[in-house]
């Protein structure tokens, strides 16, 4: 469907191009990556570095299990004392294409989750650079440079941000399309975009529909005397995508006016160095390398790479310099106010945008910016590509040899800047001789370029003409491939799938409803700055350490966890707690059930504690505080959690007949959604559940509707009468319910439209 869309520059399509269709190169992309990904398409091997194993894989994993469960994972009791898991968004649950790890078998099929988005982004890049130049080979060259560079590559470690990379370009043409022509391109658009939000990549998305505003307000502009139809059709895309994906959208808003994110959250952590834009030139220039192999920029480990190639730079610049376009200068534009916000607060923009903007306050790390760049890049290059090789434009005549010749000299002058800054002023010791190497491979790149780009401009015979324009194709794919060290090592899957339990001997081994595990703050410190050398050791230690979110592969509660947003008072709670480093620590572990926790001087090793408390505790003294109050106490040395409760003012009124007295909770029962118990009471009594609390928990008393109440600030309490009863807590996420039924009805909406409206 995508390519019968009409071409908007040249729609005329050369015989040198014609040979380069839709499906070869669709499969000539895909065997690219075959090549390169040999191991993790056949299973043979898996990805594990950093976010891939302790956050996308455990996730994947928890999804599964609860899929497997007949279980729609809304919360997850074993991070952070209870949390939100599908309101997370970058979860995925809500996102169709998972079932391809839903019913394949994991870690297999997670990896191959990932190639196939990775695949995705390069078919639709493709398609897109297509519509916009009308030149095949134009087209080849944005859909291999968009996925074959720094960025993209990195973004393996993340099934959320592949996938939404991977619907980018496609939601970029058909949304365009929809407000070209409207009709049934309206219904494709709506869908396509829904996938892509449905991913939870939302600084993607952020950029996918940045773009799209910019392009739509320059059209807008150009066309005034369509206004209406210009506005009414995006507008009832952006209304679909919402109403479609508002079974995920809001539990996510939801959960994001409870989490710790607001105006003020974002920082200058993880932006783009001072010297930053010398690594899209010389790509290992300023960084270190890790144990695993992988460079990283000091002060910024957001991403490994966003090396967007220097032969695709060169391609870009000379677009800049010949296609007198206003879809190029925007583009041309668009690019620099990204690279200029993602330095943060060292540019000028960033600050100045955070106050103009708050709720950008909500994101972090400004290196995303580069986001739009490697987006960007790869289409300004089409565009260099159409215009030199097109009949009509190239020629010997042409000023593009020199042109190029300008550029080859700029991008010499600029790498030895480069390397007299990395010789005089290295950042760390023997960083000069990698640099060095790394320049020698970007000077090779840019000599074949140089000469590959004037050979097709001078409109060779047809045979060298083909020749050259393949040899340029794989030279870019090539650079990308080999511009710095592996950016995603693999280990074999056998390191997911070990059980550790015998290795590790936790006793008492913590449960769900029972106890909990506790990473001590040296160990997550050591975690978060060491990369083991041997890829099986790092992988398995983490799993032996219950690092990040791997205890999800264990079935281990713990304290903490890894994720985008946390619920703002349990995070308060947890702060303190690792921040405290006296006795009264231990108490409130006590309070959290923590019966194991990091040995000390160790990272794997673990220490049985004996003084826990059950996590449903009763007939404790409530005291009534506000929340200063009760974080002060919390972490004082009088706190006796077997004693003493603390319970918001505003709450006084529901409790005001408890009283401290002997009371027994017994027949605990839990699961993800539902905590069962019954209460002997001799007077009325507060039942406390070390639970995070969080307004779509209910709580039920011999099957009557009661309060559930906020204890020592973060967790659950109930008011029980004197006696024998049966307690009840159960997750209705009502969010998530309305959220359903605007999604089913929207979809048979668009199924209807897409019915009724006939074809163009």
């Amino acid at each position: 469907m995508m390519a019968t869309w009409p071409i908007e520059t040249h729609p005329k399509v050369s015989h040198f191009e014609e040979w380069l269709s839709p499906k070869i190169f669709g499969a000539a992309l895909g065997a690219s990556i075959l090549l390169v990904f040999l191991g993790v398409v056949f299973g043979a091997k898996t990805f594990y570095f950093r976010d891939y194993g302790l956050f996308g894989y455990p996730l994947a994993a928890y999804h599964r299990e609860s899929f497997w469960r007949a279980e729609i994972p809304l919360w997850n009791p074993l991070n952070d004392c209870g949390i939100p898991f599908l309101a997370q968004w970058n979860t995925l649950v809500c996102y169709p294409l998972t079932v391809i790890y839903l019913f394949l078998p994991l870690p297999w099929s997670l990896g191959l989750y990932c190639l196939f988005h990775f695949w995705l982004a390069g078919v639709g890049m493709y398609f897109l650079a297509f519509r916009w130049t009308g030149n095949r080979f134009s087209a080849s060259v944005a859909g291999v440079t968009f996925v074959f560079n720094g960025l993209t590559l990195n973004c393996l470690m993340w099934p959320n941000n592949i996938a939404a990379l991977g619907w980018m370009p496609w939601v970029i043409n058909s949304v365009e399309a929809a407000w070209e022509t409207g009709g049934r391109r309206i219904v494709v658009a709506a869908v396509l975009g829904a996938m892509q939000v449905l991913t939870g990549g939302p600084e993607v998305i952020t950029s996918t529909w940045g773009i799209l505003l910019a392009l739509w307000l320059v059209r807008l502009w150009k066309q005034k005397p369509l206004f209406l139809n210009r506005v009414k059709r995006p507008l009832l895309v952006v209304l679909f995508i919402a109403a479609v994906c508002a079974v995920q959208l809001l539990p996510f808003l939801d959960l994001l006016r409870h989490s710790q994110r607001n105006t003020a959250y974002a920082s200058s952590e993880s932006a783009m160095p001072a010297w930053g834009w010398a690594n899209l030139l010389i790509p290992v220039f300023h960084c270190y390398r890790t144990s695993a192999g992988v460079f990283l920029q000091p002060g910024q480990s957001w991403t490994s790479s966003y090396y967007v190639g220097i032969g695709t730079l060169i391609l870009a610049g000379l677009a800049v310099m010949r296609v007198k376009h206003r879809r190029v200068r925007l583009l041309a534009c668009l690019a620099a106010f990204a690279l200029v916000l993602a330095l943060g607060d060292s540019g000028p923009l960033y600050p100045v945008l955070r106050r103009v903007l708050p709720l950008i306050g909500v994101m972090n790390f400004p290196i995303k910016f580069v986001i739009p760049v490697t987006f960007i890049v790869p289409l300004l290059a089409a565009f260099a590509i159409d215009e030199i090789s097109s009949p009509a434009k190239g020629g010997r005549e042409s000023p593009v040899s020199r042109q190029l010749t300008g550029i080859g000299v700029s991008l010499l002058a600029l790498g030895g800047i480069i390397l007299w800054l990395s010789y005089f002023h290295s950042v760390e010791e023997g960083e000069f001789p990698a640099v060095w190497r790394n320049a020698l491979g970007r000077l090779v790149v840019v000599a074949l370029t140089l000469y590959f780009v004037r050979a097709i401009s001078k409109r060779p015979a047809s045979g060298r003409r083909e020749l050259s324009g393949l040899s340029l194709l794989f030279l870019l794919w090539l650079d990308a491939c080999t511009h710095m060290p592996w950016q995603n090592p693999t280990v074999p899957p056998d390191v997911y799938q070990a059980d550790l339990q015998p290795a590790r001997k936790l006793d008492p081994l913590p449960k769900a409803g029972e106890t909990r595990a506790m990473v001590s703050l040296v160990a997550i410190q050591k975690f978060n700055l060491t990369v083991l050398g041997d890829p099986v050791a790092a992988c398995l230690g983490t799993r032996m350490g219950l690092s990040h979110n791997c205890n999800l592969l264990e079935n281990i509660p713990k304290v903490d966890g890894f994720y985008s947003l946390y619920l703002r008072e349990e995070r308060e709670v947890r702060r303190r707690l690792y921040l405290t480093t006296n006795s009264i620590l231990e108490r409130m572990a006590d309070y959290l059930g923590v019966s194991q926790i990091t040995a000390k001087g160790t990272f794997f090793d673990w220490t049985p504690r004996t003084t826990f408390l059950p996590l449903i505790t009763a007939g404790q003294k409530p005291v009534f505080a506000d929340n200063t109050a009760t974080l002060t106490a919390l972490m004082d040395s009088d706190f006796d959690p077997e004693r003493i409760l603390y319970l918001p003012l505003e709450t006084k009124p529901f409790a005001a007949g408890a009283a401290q007295t002997r009371a027994v909770a017994y027949n605990r029962k839990f699961s993800s959604h539902e905590v069962r118990f019954s209460v002997n009471a001799q007077l009325p009594a507060v039942v406390s559940v070390a639970q995070s609390c969080y307004h779509w928990w209910n709580a039920y008393v011999d099957g009557r509707s009661v309060p559930l109440l906020r204890a020592n600030y973060a967790f659950q309490a109930v008011v029980v009468p004197a006696g024998t009863h049966e307690v009840k807590l159960v997750y209705n996420d009502l969010s998530f319910l309305i959220g359903t039924i605007i999604s089913v009805i929207s979809l048979a909406a668009l199924a209807a439209a897409s019915l009724a409206i006939r074809p163009l």
